[in-house]
């Protein structure tokens, strides 16, 4: 008895199609239309990643300033400006211009650290310093920063 290979039928098929047929158009709709109930939630997971942009952004710059506080040898606060002085003659200027929150080495450059800020503060607390942001959609985030002088 021989052995009659059982995709026999279906290699034929597959083999002598030319262009596209109607069993690969209904091969084609059942995959769109198995896709099709996760498309909302792709959609929605990207706007809410858009969402997110700018909570993400100020824990960011909170990062950067507590390194810049804990490599500072001295702190100040000068008119919501924050001014850190650094082995050697460094100082490092964090403070709002327009709507951003720029870092300046020596009163020179512009490094932006933060977009989108409607106000800045800088607050001395008796065990370091408080820095406030709203920004212009209206969120406000405040972080408290240790620091021993």
């Amino acid at each position: 008895m021989k052995n009659k290979a059982p995709n026999r039928f279906v290699y034929t098929i597959l083999q002598g199609s030319e262009g596209f047929t109607f069993l690969t158009m209904l091969f084609a709709l059942c995959i769109l239309f198995l896709m099709l109930p996760f498309i909302p939630f792709l959609f929605r997971s990207l706007s809410e990643s858009e969402d997110h942009y700018q909570e993400l952004a100020t824990r960011q710059f909170f990062f950067f300033t507590a390194d810049e506080i804990f490599q500072a040898n001295r702190i100040a606060i000068q008119n919501d400006e924050l001014v850190l002085h650094h082995a050697g003659s460094e100082t490092v200027h964090i403070s709002q211009y327009g709507n951003v929150v720029r870092r300046q080495v020596l009163g020179k450059g512009h490094e932006i650290l933060l977009r989108d800020v409607a106000d800045f503060q800088v607050a001395k607390l008796a065990h370091g310093i408080s820095v406030s942001i709203t920004t212009t959609e209206g969120e406000t985030y405040e972080k408290a920063f240790s620091c021993y002088e």
